[in-house]
């Protein structure tokens, strides 16, 4: 359930969004996400271009790029707090290709990886990872700035707004 709140201009929607910042309980339970146009949908990258989802094929291109991604980190000497050694990473993945998938495909992504999964996505890896921010002037600013880039007149942006106590125990934000 959702609900849409229309803002005619930049003072509607700082209205609508600034009492979250005075609100020390709105700042834990509240994350924010701004596109440039609100008729995009909460789809991650990687999922974008597909007609079909299959998870399974999804899945296994991930790995694919997730392992070079991984890869040349490592041949460029690229450090990430926390992995000594990438090659290790590289190893475990060649180890979860052969021995997980595809029967265990709730074990993907690896919860221990996604710190290399923000870098990635960083880096412009596609992820199914959505970027989400404590602040909704974060959202704003990443709204606006996404639809100044885009080539055709945006008629609306869009920030969510997601309640993070409304999930339940097995989610994830």
């Amino acid at each position: 359930m959702h609900e849409q709140v229309r803002c005619h201009d930049a003072k509607e929607l700082f209205d609508a969004l600034l009492p979250d910042l005075s609100d020390e309980g709105a700042a834990q339970r509240y994350v924010y996400r701004g596109l440039g146009n609100a008729d995009y949908s909460l789809l991650p990258s990687a999922l974008r271009s597909l007609d079909v989802l299959d998870i399974e094929s999804v899945i296994g291109e991930e790995i694919d790029v997730f392992s070079d991604f991984v890869r040349a980190l490592n041949r460029s000497g690229y450090s990430i707090p926390g992995y000594e050694r990438l090659d290790q990473v590289q190893q475990e993945l060649r180890r979860l290709e052969s021995a997980y998938f595809p029967r265990d495909l709730g074990r993907w992504p690896r919860p221990e990886h996604l710190d290399i999964w923000a870098i990635g996505q960083h880096h412009g890896l596609p992820t199914r990872l959505l970027d989400w921010s404590f602040s909704p002037l974060v959202a704003m600013y990443f709204a606006a700035a996404s639809a100044v880039r885009q080539e055709s007149k945006v008629e609306d942006m869009a920030v969510w707004r997601l309640d993070r106590t409304a999930l339940d125990d097995d989610s994830h934000v």
